[in-house]
């Protein structure tokens, strides 16, 4: 379930679902009242893992990671990916993953983990990778900056610019892989990518379905709103592949964090309204 206090797991204490028989497994978000989404959930050698989403729509605007944990057959659970909010809303989690890795994989753009599924012995998880979606923000900020500034407060809005304007430089110099990530997992702890790079087309931004059929082979669909979505099929998972990246690909991840934090206050403060505002001005501008 979803709230505003945090995702909550629930399971049925017989074989089928009966009114008023159910048991909390995992409140509060799993230990942080910011993950108040679960869009994704799937098994892998007898625990049950699920994924969890910050507040939305802001986890689009202020790139926000997402977290995963594992529940055995015990109702026990175990944070995976995650830990430390490293922009905290609501509370300061001190918790640790078991994967080591912190949220999102250690990339605040993967605000999803959108799709978990099995595949030949493996544990494969998909995200949504939001960083194409910077410039999008960017572009449309500057195309209705003047409506923007009649609004809102002039230097706020210029203060907002300049975040987005510096987050789109960062991924612009160190080469960013726009695109959604696919990991892997052979023990269900550790990870590797597959790719980070939405299957070599920036536009597909998610991993939206991963689909195994009954001759075993994997169908992967993407979430792509610039030029429609993709169906890749494949038989198997290439084994320790190396992805390349920029030698200062999570360091610089890092430096965007700072300069979306460094601003928080007000991008939380502001940005629900500017989204709202623009919602409602393009609304009024088209055509019935």
């Amino acid at each position: 379930t979803i709230g505003s206090d945090g995702v909550q797991v629930w399971r049925t204490n017989g074989e089928e679902p009966q009114i008023n028989e159910w048991t909390l497994v995992v409140d509060r978000g799993f230990g942080n009242p910011a993950n108040q989404f679960t869009l994704g959930i799937g098994v892998f050698k007898d625990h049950l893992y699920v994924s969890a989403t910050k507040p939305l729509p802001l986890a689009w605007f202020i790139p926000m990671g997402c977290d995963i944990i594992r529940i055995d057959k015990y109702d026990n659970w175990q944070l995976l990916v995650g830990g430390i909010p490293s922009m905290p809303l609501f509370s300061s989690d001190e918790r640790r993953s078991l994967s080591g890795l912190g949220a999102g994989f250690n990339n605040p753009f993967n605000v999803y983990g959108w799709q978990i599924q099995e595949f030949q012995g493996k544990l494969l998880i998909s995200t949504f990778d939001d960083s194409s979606n910077m410039e999008v923000i960017l572009t449309t900020l500057l195309a209705n900056r003047e409506a923007l500034e009649q609004a809102f407060d002039p230097a706020i809005i210029n203060i907002i610019i300049q975040v987005y304007r510096c987050v789109v430089e960062i991924l612009r110099a160190i080469r960013y892989p726009l695109g959604f990530d696919l990991y892997v997992s052979e023990d269900g702890i550790h990870f590797r990518p597959v790719f980070l790079n939405g299957l070599g087309n920036p536009n597909n931004y998610g991993g939206r379905i991963l689909y195994v059929d009954s001759n075993n082979q994997l169908y992967i669909g993407t979430a792509n709103p610039f030029q429609g979505c993709e169906v890749w099929q494949t038989s198997s998972i290439p084994c320790n592949r190396r992805v390349s990246s920029c030698p200062n690909h999570y360091y610089s991840l890092w430096q965007v964090e700072q300069v979306l934090s460094d601003k928080q206050d007000i991008l939380n403060e502001y940005m629900p309204g500017i989204i709202q505002f623009i919602q409602k001005k393009v609304s009024n501008e088209t055509p019935v």
